[in-house]
């Protein structure tokens, strides 16, 4: 803090006047696409205030105030779904857009975007188009304050009068502009050329009481953070990451162990979870939660680290051959981004949400799997069960130095397989 506050005088000092230096130099992150990028660019004060409590206890109180200022873009709207189980929130639709600048501003759940910029220097320009880059936009912030907020509307930023009542459920199309169509109906040739996803699991599925482990998008902290409004459920690919089988590593070694050293280091590490299962009670386990996109992280980040110092023997093949992937295959607009889940997911793709995961498995805990299946054959895509049903698919979850997770697809059997031995397939999921 050295040199960003101001000197203390005689006179009382608001925590406006003692922060001015450090407000005034403060720079928001060009990139705050995502919620830890949006919110660690958001510099906020306050003027403490102490009180002597029982025992001599002494309770200090804080009123937070931003120093930043917001720009707020209204992007038009074109669909809004209220869902008729309320415990869903509603799921805004609005046009793809994508921001050519350096300035990367973050959607939030109402459609909206958020870019924060300080008051005292110039702000970058936001740049901008949707619907297939047809129609670009150009937003200059100005005129702002300390703490205050300017909404700019783009073409109008016209919204849906009323919403669209949906029940959202397993085996609903997932367009790729993020739009749904409901499992039963009979999809026309243009429907079908823009299906992604098929929803394999909802919110509404998961009953807790009396529950170990249930199914929650937000035992994730890192997607949970980074995507705070996909909340809605989880979708399938239509299609394989590779048309190939494949190993998890060609030779094995502990990401684990990378994830636990020093050469992991996001700002945010302590959020993680380790990718691998140590807990000699499966019911506790980790590979009985949501944590495939925080795992796809941990190795992607693995995989960069090997690549950097010559190891490319070990690097995770399903998740390198999904970057390939995603450039071919964009995921739904809204969603998280394609990601291979742990094993959790995988279950939870072939049968339903349960507390232990390894215990649950024969030719009978294939429901999810069947319904998943007959949407993607209506679109004709790669079915979940191919190969006459005993298709096997590796997960993100680890299960030692040497061994990581699958699931026959068959019997939604959760094997832990060497990691060089197995060769099996890949697949990918996405929240929104």
């Amino acid at each position: 803090m050295s040199g960003k506050t101001a000197t203390l005088t005689g006179s009382a000092l608001t925590d406006a006047e003692f922060f001015a230096p450090l407000i005034a130099s403060w720079q928001p992150q060009e990139d705050q696409s995502t919620y830890a990028a949006y919110t660690i660019s958001d510099l906020m004060t306050a003027e403490g205030s102490a009180t002597t409590g029982e025992d001599n206890t002494l309770h200090l109180s804080f009123t937070m105030n931003h120093r930043m200022a917001l720009t707020v873009i209204e992007m038009p709207i074109s669909i809004i779904y209220q869902f008729t189980d309320k415990r869903i929130p509603d799921y805004i639709v609005s046009p793809v857009t994508t921001f050519s600048g350096i300035a990367q501003p973050l959607r939030m759940n109402d459609g909206t975007f958020r870019y924060l910029v300080n008051h005292a220097t110039s702000a970058p320009t936001i740049k901008g188009s949707y619907d297939n880059g047809s129609k670009k936009f150009t937003i200059n912030p100005s005129g702002l304050s300390s703490g205050s907020y300017k909404s700019y509307k783009v073409d109008g930023a016209t919204r849906p009068k009323k919403p669209i009542e949906h029940k959202l459920q397993r085996g609903d199309y997932l367009r790729a502009d993020g739009s749904l169509v409901p499992n039963w109906v009979h999809l026309t040739y243009e429907q079908k050329a823009n299906v992604v996803a098929i929803v394999f699991w909802t919110p509404t599925e998961t009953d807790t009481e009396g529950r170990i482990t249930p199914a929650s998008l937000t035992f994730d902290k890192i997607m949970a953070k980074e995507h705070p409004f996909c909340n809605h459920g989880l979708a399938v690919s239509i299609k394989n990451v590779s048309s190939s089988p494949m190993t998890w590593q060609n030779v094995s070694d502990g990401v684990e162990d990378f994830q636990s050293g020093p050469n992991f280091n996001p700002v945010d590490k302590v959020d993680y979870v380790t990718i691998r299962e140590f807990s000699h009670n499966p019911k506790l386990g980790i590979i009985n939660r949501i944590l495939g996109y925080q795992n796809t992280k941990v190795l992607w980040a693995y995989n960069d680290y090997c690549k950097a110092n010559g190891k490319t023997d070990f690097l995770v093949t399903p998740a390198e051959l999904l970057k390939t992937f995603i450039t071919q295959n964009p995921a739904p607009a809204n969603s998280t981004g394609w990601y291979i889940p742990s094993a959790k997911e995988l279950h939870m793709l072939c049968y339903k949400d349960v507390d232990d995961i390894t215990s649950a498995f024969n030719d009978s805990y294939c429901e999810t799997r069947n319904i998943v299946d007959a949407s993607i054959s209506a679109v004709s895509g790669d079915v979940v069960g191919m190969y006459n049903n005993y298709q096997s698919y590796w997960s993100s979850s680890e299960g030692s130095a040497t061994s990581a997770y699958n699931m026959y697809s068959y019997t939604a059997f959760i094997v832990n397989s060497y990691k060089d031995g197995g060769v099996l397939m890949a697949r990918a999921v996405c929240a929104f």
